[in-house]
């Protein structure tokens, strides 16, 4: 209908900002680890959806997409979304050490070990950094990966406003307060910064079911009693009604 704006279609992609313990210089191997997934990772979907390619560099994932045949579906998805949502909870550290058995394991950190000779293997770890404060999760409770992320994310995506779709913590409700003022000023920064985000949700209203996890880690900002489904709001729930409450009376 006329008149009308049209529909917000976006895809929520979860992005995991992949860095390194110090100096990239002191260890250019997971340097480069970084690199690839930051690229590989959080860009492929995206760069689909908004440009109908995949990330060339630093792997021609595009060329592979064209060696396996599967090039003209991938350029038949350019502009098939008009907005990008962002999922993110935390970053991860890249080391890459040598190991003397294969291995692989995703208990809160992704180690994977592959063979480069008969002599051994060589490994890859992505995880948290036990020096920051974390969530119930094991998570890095750090809001300036979603400020970079969303930097990011503007920089690649130009034309595309910006939805954050997940964002949040498990952890007590004193830290979760921490943590959802700080995600919310590093937005307020990468907005005056030229950043065209539009929206953000918090993960979540209510307690809710992990998939790994079962009902033991706690996001909401309502304490959910799973015997009566009674919803108690946490400080952390009048903190964000506050913040919401204020941009509203800005915005009249």
């Amino acid at each position: 209908m006329s008149g009308r704006p049209p529909p917000t279609i976006l895809l929520a992609s979860n992005l995991i900002w992949f860095t390194t313990f110090g100096s990239p210089w002191r260890s250019p191997l997971s340097a480069a680890l970084a690199f690839v997934l930051n690229h590989a990772y959080n860009y492929s979907l995206s760069d689909v959806c908004t440009y109908g390619t995949l990330p060339s560099w630093p792997v021609p994932m595009d060329t592979i997409a064209a060696l396996l045949g599967l090039r003209p579906f991938v350029r038949s998805c350019k502009g098939s979304i008009n907005a990008l949502g962002i999922n993110h909870y935390f970053r991860s550290f890249t080391t890459c050490f040598y190991s003397t058995k294969m291995q692989m394991t995703t208990s809160n950190a992704l180690v994977i070990s592959i063979p480069i000779s008969v002599l051994g293997f060589v490994g890859f770890r992505a995880a948290a950094d036990d020096r920051f404060e974390q969530s119930d999760m094991g998570w890095d409770l750090t809001p300036s990966s979603l400020g970079r992320v969303v930097r990011v994310a503007s920089q690649r995506y130009p034309s595309l406003p910006i939805h954050i779709t997940e964002s949040g913590c498990a952890a007590e409700d004193t830290m979760r307060t921490r943590y959802l003022v700080g995600c919310l000023g590093v937005l307020q920064q990468a907005v005056a910064e030229g950043a065209d985000v539009r929206s953000y949700t918090y993960w979540s209203l209510m307690d809710n079911f992990e998939w790994a996890e079962g009902f033991g880690k706690r996001f909401g900002l309502a304490a959910t009693d799973y015997d009566t489904l009674e919803l108690t709001p946490r400080a952390s729930a009048k903190v964000y009604a506050d913040v919401i409450q204020k941009h509203r009376q800005r915005a009249r």
